[in-house]
């Protein structure tokens, strides 16, 4: 006797896995693995572990070579992990992915570039907690982005564009329209080409950077030589003694300090002075090589006795910086109470030009107006900056401009124009125009032949037709007894006006 046996179904816990958001994102996460792999690792090793020369076009080929492998082979590896069972909407999602953290990475770095300006000029904040800032705006867009994305009204968009076929290579209706497509392929390649070969022939990309990079806020670093350190030797002898030397007073080589560093160190210079000479100063420990500061100078000028030389002073060079332009050199005192080549803010040196002038502070035009006795008025120049070779560390977005940027466009045009002709709606297109040509009755060579002749007879018969009207008619309109057209006889003639005729 037969017995039913009822087979109880498999039913399996779904996992978070099976969303297609997150496998895109999983996804995106390889996508940005690779491209740090082609873009920083494989050139720090080619470039400087194995130490090619950068200037050889053979290693320059080479490195290409093995980059487009290198490409080849991990994106092959990632179509077998993402394998045929992946959710639909895979391929665009990690398509989105990776462009939406693109566009983020940007607008933080665009954020950076406000906030940063706020903590080195502006002092509102110490780069700690303007790091923290910028660190909280990308975060802030990648959740907001992170959220779009795992929302389930988001997925039908994904799904609708992987299903237009953009990131599939299977043909729609590939055996109909063929010849138009491939006319169609072959114009866009022809178009696409000459933009590709005009930027690489005039050198284009050549005169740009060498990378596309994005330079990663607050690692500003500053090179300081010997000729660019100005009078910062007491903070470079502090800050770096294992590369100052005592006995030459200067650097044994060249050091890199941060930007902020270097404008606190200028910020203190620039309320200082550099004594020129002692004279009969009565301050303790003033020597030649001294900076003090312009409270303790001015208190040694005002205890020099009478008949004694008070001491002088120049302006310091700060190794680069802002606030020194606060402030100008004495070149000519004139009757103000300056000293020559001393430095005083400018807006000292204004008040004393007004006061010379006989004017009060903000009085309009008082700069061009002459002094009120005939007292003489100061001049100034300003003080001299010195300044250091600024980086950034960065991080690459796409190596070797002059040469991958053509190679992804070649690539991107073969792609774009085997899809755009497998695009549902203008593959059907293309398809209806084949078909209506095919409609067309072609003549045949014996055909075309003779009403090409019957053309040419007719237009050179028309224009012997037209020659000899246009000749009959101007030989008789400018007859001396009609006299409608009225030729030159001469070319002195020709330049005369013709009188006006009654009728």
């Amino acid at each position: 006797m037969a017995v039913a046996v009822k087979n109880t179904p498999d039913v399996r816990t779904p996992s978070l896995f099976d969303r297609m958001p997150i496998v895109s994102l999983i996804g995106a996460v390889y996508v940005i693995v690779c491209l740090a792999v082609l873009g920083k690792a494989l050139p720090y090793l080619w470039w400087e572990i194995i130490g090619f020369d950068e200037n050889s076009m053979m290693y320059a080929v080479l490195f290409l070579m093995v980059l487009a492998a290198a490409a080849v082979g991990l994106g092959f590896v990632g179509l077998r992990l993402l394998g045929t069972h992946a959710p639909v909407g895979t391929r665009a999602g990690i398509f989105v992915a990776v462009l939406g953290i693109l566009l983020i990475l940007l607008l933080t770095r665009w954020a950076s570039l406000w906030i940063e300006y706020w903590v080195y000029v502006g002092h509102y904040f110490s780069p700690t907690v303007g790091a923290a800032l910028t660190a909280a705006v990308g975060l802030a867009l990648l959740g907001v982005g992170g959220y779009y994305f795992l929302d389930r009204r988001f997925e039908p968009y994904l799904i609708q564009l992987d299903e237009q076929g953009w990131f599939s290579a299977t043909p729609y209706k590939g055996l109909q329209g063929q010849r138009v497509r491939r006319g169609t392929i072959l114009g866009v390649l022809v178009i696409v080409g000459a933009g590709i070969y005009a930027l690489v022939s005039r050198g284009t990309l050549q005169r740009g950077p060498a990378d596309w990079e994005i330079n990663v806020p607050y690692t500003g670093r500053a090179m300081i030589t010997n000729d660019t350190r100005g009078d910062a030797d007491a903070a470079l002898a502090k800050g770096f003694p294992d590369a100052w030397d005592a006995d030459k007073r200067e650097l044994k080589q060249p050091v890199w300090m941060s930007r902020y560093d270097l404008r606190d160190i200028n910020e203190d210079l620039s309320h200082k002075v550099r004594i020129r000479s002692r004279n009969d100063s009565l301050l303790p420990g003033i020597d030649p090589t001294n900076v003090v500061s312009e409270a303790d100078f001015k208190a040694a000028e005002a205890a020099i006795g009478t008949g004694e030389t008070p001491p002088t002073k120049t302006p310091l060079n700060p190794a680069g910086g802002d606030e020194v332009s606060n402030y100008v050199k004495i070149h000519n005192p004139g009757d103000s109470s300056f000293g020559v080549n001393t430095v005083v803010k400018k807006t000292d040196f204004e008040a004393e030009v007004q006061r010379l002038r006989g004017t009060t502070p903000g009085t309009e035009g008082a700069a061009n107006q002459p002094p009120a006795t005939n007292k003489k008025l100061p001049t100034a120049v300003p003080v001299a900056l010195a300044s250091g070779t600024e980086v950034y560390q960065s991080l690459t977005i796409l190596p070797s401009l002059q040469y991958t940027l053509p190679l992804l466009l070649i690539a991107g045009t073969l792609w774009l124009s085997w899809r755009v002709v497998n695009y549902p709606a203008f593959a059907d297109f293309l398809i209806a125009t084949e078909a209506e040509l095919n409609k067309v009755s072609w003549t045949t060579r014996r055909k075309l032949m003779q009403d090409t002749v019957v053309v040419l007879a007719t237009v050179f018969l028309m224009a012997v037709f037209l020659f000899a009207m246009d000749q009959a008619w101007s030989h008789l309109l400018s007859w001396k007894q009609i006299g409608v057209i009225q030729l030159p006889q001469d070319s002195g003639e020709a330049k005369k006006t013709i009188e006006n005729r009654p009728w």
